[in-house]
């Protein structure tokens, strides 16, 4: 693995789209939206028109980039670990529905004993051993990764939350997280909670790109932007000022992780089926 000093500028579009087509779900690769732009009406995520953008390049120092087009989980030379149950398919690197390249990788959690982890129902990969991808308060980073739901997902009616992505601390609970609840993808930041994507639809693959300030104080700032399905760009669905990180933890160390930890498994009871959910073209940069 590179140095972190070693580390040479790269720029790379929002999310890696544009080079191959998404194999398995709904999702306008970079190249084809421009064909299709005349003739496909822009779909907005809120009745109040959110900002959008098209898909940016990156500037900034790339500190991770995981793609899993090798075909591995665990990625010793990244600082990547792939924490598995003991059940053999809980965690695998599938080429049925890559985001883009040849393979993404499969999180599966069933209400059974084989999927605990920790004392936990969960299947999750984290990049902790990666001192590039760390943060702390003052580093200001952009974090892009995409999600897709299998086709099998249920939606539930519980109050539980399915967590997709975390900004991790080596002690205790995340700063924030993204997770699915009922019908939508909300981020839950300190005491807040607001709605990403609001009506995922299963099976098709979801762009997040979260721009943020890392602070204990007013400082702070979060924004987060989203792609969904045929979207041309990213909408804008957060920009939010203040703490982000409790500052009785700054000493612990703060990463990213990422798969499905199901909290509230067994209460959820209207749902039946495992839960399973692909992530793909995952990259941390720094920004200017």
């Amino acid at each position: 693995m590179r140095k972190e000093n070693e580390m040479r500028t790269e720029t790379a579009t929002a999310s890696f789209q544009g080079l191959v087509p998404t194999r398995c779900a709904v999702g306008i690769p970079i190249l084809g939206a421009l064909a299709l732009l005349a003739f496909q009406p822009m779909v907005s995520l809120s009745k109040s028109s959110p900002e959008t953008i098209a898909s940016p390049t990156n500037t900034g120092i790339v500190l991770l980039k995981v793609d899993y087009d090798d075909g591995q989980i665990t990625r010793p030379a990244q600082g990547v670990t792939a924490v598995s149950p003991k059940a053999a398919d809980a965690l695998q690197a599938t080429k049925e529905c890559a985001r883009s390249g040849t393979y993404a990788i499969r999180s599966k959690v069933a209400v059974s004993d084989d999927y605990i982890s920790a004392g936990k129902h969960r299947a999750e990969s984290d990049a902790m051993k990666s001192k590039a991808a760390r943060y702390q308060a003052g580093d200001r980073r952009r974090y892009q990764f995409s999600v897709m739901l299998d086709k099998s997902w249920q939606v539930s009616k519980a109050p539980t939350v399915d967590i997709i992505w975390q900004f991790k601390r080596t002690d205790g609970g995340p700063d924030m997280f993204v997770g699915v609840k009922r019908d939508a993808v909300v981020l839950r930041h300190m005491n807040e909670q607001d709605v990403l994507v609001k009506k995922y639809k299963a099976g098709e693959w979801m762009d997040f790109r979260f721009d943020i300030t890392w602070s204990t104080g007013t400082n702070g700032l979060i924004e987060a932007w989203v792609k969904t399905g045929r979207q041309l760009e990213f909408a804008k669905m957060l920009k939010h000022a203040g703490p982000n990180i409790d500052e009785d933890r700054t000493h612990q160390v703060g990463y990213v992780k990422w798969g499905l930890y199901r909290p509230g498994a067994p209460e959820t009871t209207d749902v039946t089926n495992a839960r399973i959910v692909y992530h793909d073209d995952i990259l941390i940069t720094t920004l200017p």
